[in-house]
């Protein structure tokens, strides 16, 4: 007849414990025997002991931390950057241009904003993937001239190797 009524609370209890992880499920174990006298008891003593893994909103000033680290690329920044921006709530585009210009290191994107702050993220995005190309196409390595190998690698007639040295 409980049934229609609903779940019993050594029921509900049970039916905690299912969604518990490891650590909380071994705190749960631990409580001493007959601790429980009410189905609220558990979810009570649960957030009480676990309050402290509670997570806090961020605020704006959360975005002063995450700063250009040394040897960092502009791509791996901006991509921690705007990672960022998701976990603090109504940021504004000229706010987010002047916190991510104090956080640069010295370079070309930073002028660039320093010059003509951009005044909403999509611009400010836009232009960070523009010096991203750049930055990215001057860290690859220039290509060898032909010139240059056909001077080290010349073949004499006779199919033998030519030393560099020997004209």
């Amino acid at each position: 007849m409980a049934n229609l009524y609903g779940p019993t609370d050594a029921a509900m209890c049970k039916m905690f414990c299912t969604t518990l992880s490891e650590r909380a499920l071994s705190w749960f174990n631990s409580l001493p025997t007959g601790s429980i006298e009410a189905r609220s008891q558990p979810t009570d003593r649960f957030t009480h002991h676990f309050a402290i893994n509670k997570e806090y909103a961020k605020t704006p000033t959360y975005l002063f931390t995450v700063t250009q680290r040394e040897g960092e690329t502009l791509r791996n920044y901006i991509e921690r950057f705007v990672e960022a921006t998701h976990e603090v709530p109504n940021m504004g585009g000229s706010m987010l241009s002047g916190i991510i210009q104090q956080n640069l290191k010295q370079g070309r994107f930073k002028e660039s904003i320093v010059g003509r702050p951009p005044t909403i993220l999509e611009e400010l995005l836009s232009r960070a993937e523009k010096y991203v190309r750049i930055e990215e196409a001057s860290a690859l390595p220039l290509p060898k001239r032909k010139r240059d190998e056909d001077h080290f690698n010349t073949r004499r007639r006779d199919g033998r190797q030519q030393s560099s040295t020997s004209h």
